[in-house]
């Protein structure tokens, strides 16, 4: 099968929390979400500042480029608000992407159907030209069962099976070699 298009999700895929900024979400810290969120949405620019870092994974950058070297098209989709985007250029990686699907937007979470038909309509393919990769085995399942080539990643290495991976490098075997 020739792939024209891979989606991943965002956190626990792509990104990971600082463990050196990261604190527990207290009150104050969605009150601070809420008002960068609002701002957002009104058309304005909001600083993030240190409090919601997101630090993409040792590899990501590498196998973005790999994907993006061969013409894949790449979008992101995710349960969360909508400043995906936003998070991703902080992060350094929206500009491997030409789609970005939040779930806040769409009025969808995912394993739902509409969330994926949407990034599918954003990038012109079909589920079968599709991979996904997600960290959420019913989110992996559901795009696999709407008929993507759809991984599990499992970063613990605990979890095995044909759909479940590892390491996002897994990808760049299974289109080169079939895994």
């Amino acid at each position: 099968m020739e792939y024209k298009a891979i989606f991943f999700d965002r956190d626990g895929t792509l990104t990971h929390g600082d463990p050196e900024n990261h604190r527990p979400m207290d009150e104050a810290s969605w009150k601070e979400l809420e008002r960068v969120y609002h701002v957002l949405l009104s058309g304005g620019e909001a600083d993030w500042g240190e409090d919601f870092p997101l630090v993409p994974y040792p590899e990501t950058v590498a196998v973005l480029e790999y994907f993006q070297s061969r013409g894949y098209k790449m979008g992101v989709i995710s349960d969360t608000f909508p400043s995906l985007e936003l998070t991703l250029q902080k992060a350094g990686l929206a500009q491997y992407f030409t789609s970005f699907t939040a779930s806040t937007v769409v009025g969808a979470e995912k394993p739902s159907a509409v969330i994926f038909g949407a990034a599918l309509r954003t990038q012109g393919v079909t589920a079968a030209e599709s991979l996904y990769v997600d960290d959420c085995d019913v989110e992996a399942a559901g795009a696999r069962k709407l008929g993507f080539t759809s991984f599990l990643i499992d970063r613990s290495g605990e979890r095995g099976g044909e759909w479940t991976i590892h390491s996002l490098t897994e990808l760049i075997d299974f289109v080169e070699n079939g895994m």
